[in-house]
């Protein structure tokens, strides 16, 4: 064979392979590129759909002990763990203090903190451990244990003589789906409030317990709820609520879950206190925990707004509670624009906020509507709103009916219905029905 022909069949085979190897070869290209580009948008999905992380978070109500020193407040804990280290918050926030007052704060009874309230009665403070303080953050000091450790709370005035607020984590630390009874107990240790909660299995579901009044507090009334949701890969959030009314205002009064002590706390002047606590454990941040604090914190929020339209009807001045609701929708709008692009853990985080501050918002509230209504009743409280109804229906009927057969038939029938209710709350309920029938 010449070279002419060597050549000729070497090109022979090149036409009969190589367009094959050719299109074999970019084949083969085309799904390598296209398997890594699903590989990475398969992990890029799984990462936007669930975080590692782990979040543990307890909100409790500081209810005040008595009347001279009636703060509300509340006190969270937060941890976040998602390698060892866990990154750790504790925020505490109270109100309806004495104005520049010096007071100190304790946890699990020892002193964590000597501050003094502003010009208003408030005060705030977020302690960190495991990352770099923000602003206005302080470091929880090293003796104190890890915040899910955390068993009470309690400010105690100056000289640490006196326990005027209190919270406690114990309530949120355990189940609430084994709570079947729940008690108010008066100063005396006698039940004034009780009931049972009904059941239920469903998650997500309320379950309610209407509270009977007994014999030692016959007008009083109220309610409490709790509600569980289970979250994914064991996670779940719980909450549990009580409201009561009317109840006589001689602190403190004793909530029980099951037959045992859960906190003291004390009334306004008429009677009315409210106590909130929330405890939620998630294993991973996914859809269900961000739509789970998104509901809740949309609940808060609608609470604060018609809490706060109470307030108004009562002309209660609801501006800090209003700038409170602001701040609550805002979180709201955060955690529902984290969730539109995945984003769980922020949206979780963000709805939080928008929790907390809405029931902070509830809390002012409920406190300027009952202020307000002592105010227009004129309770005593000095401050010269003395409404008082004086109904002085003088209904005087002098039927002088004069016969001259000479009978004198002089009826005087004084019915001298005098009903003076003079109530201490300044309303003077004068009902004068003076009947005279004088038939003479």
């Amino acid at each position: 064979m010449n070279i002419r022909q060597i050549a000729s069949s070497t090109m022979e085979r090149y036409r009969r392979w190589a367009m094959p190897l050719l299109i074999g070869i970019l084949a083969l290209g085309v799904v390598i590129w296209a398997g890594h580009n699903m590989s990475w948008n398969s992990t890029s999905v799984s990462a936007a759909q669930t975080s590692n992380r782990q979040l543990t978070y307890r909100r409790i109500e500081l209810t005040g002990t008595n009347l001279t020193q009636r703060g509300q407040g509340s006190a969270i804990v937060k941890s976040v763990t998602r390698n060892v280290r866990p990154v750790e918050t504790f925020t505490v926030h109270v109100f309806n203090l004495l104005p520049n007052q010096t007071v100190q704060l304790l946890v699990n009874g020892r002193r964590l903190e000597t501050a003094q309230t502003d010009g208003r009665g408030q005060f705030e403070v977020e302690f960190v451990r495991g990352q770099q303080l923000g602003p206005g953050q302080r470091q929880l000091p090293l003796f104190v244990p890890p915040v899910t450790q955390f068993d009470t709370v309690e400010f105690l005035t100056a000289d640490g003589r006196e326990l005027f607020l209190s919270g406690s984590y114990n309530l949120v630390q355990s189940n609430l789906a084994l709570i079947t009874t729940v008690r108010i107990l008066n100063a005396a240790g006698q039940v004034a409030l009780e009931g049972t909660f009904s059941t239920s299995s469903q998650s997500g579901a309320t379950r309610q317990a209407i509270l009977r009044a007994t014999q030692a507090d016959p007008n009083a009334k109220g309610q409490a709820t709790i509600k569980l949701t289970d979250l994914t890969v064991g996670g779940l959030d719980q909450h549990f609520e009580l409201s009561v009314d009317d109840l006589d205002v001689n602190p403190p009064f004793t909530l029980e879950l099951n037959g045992g002590h859960v906190t003291s706390f004390t009334t306004n002047a008429s009677g009315r206190a409210e106590i909130a606590y929330e405890g939620r454990y998630e294993a991973q941040a996914g859809q269900t925990e961000a739509s789970s604090a998104i509901a809740d914190s949309q609940q808060r929020i609608l609470e604060a707004r018609q809490a706060i339209e109470v307030a108004n009807s009562f002309g209660a001045n609801t501006s800090s509670a209003r700038a409170l609701l602001d701040d609550a929708n805002r979180h709201l709008d955060d955690a529902q624009h984290a969730m539109s692009i995945g984003s769980f853990d922020d949206s979780v985080d963000s709805a939080l906020k928008a929790d907390d501050t809405a029931r902070d918002a509830t809390q002012q509230a409920v406190e300027a509507a009952a202020q307000a209504e002592q105010d227009n009743n004129g309770n005593g409280n000095g401050n010269g709103n003395d409404n008082c109804n004086c109904n002085d229906n003088d209904n005087s009927n002098d039927n002088h009916n004069d016969n001259d057969n000479g009978n004198d038939n002089h009826n005087d029938n004084d019915n001298g219905n005098d009903n003076h209710n003079d109530n201490d709350n300044g309303n003077d309920n004068h009902n004068g029905n003076n009947n005279h029938n004088d038939n003479d």
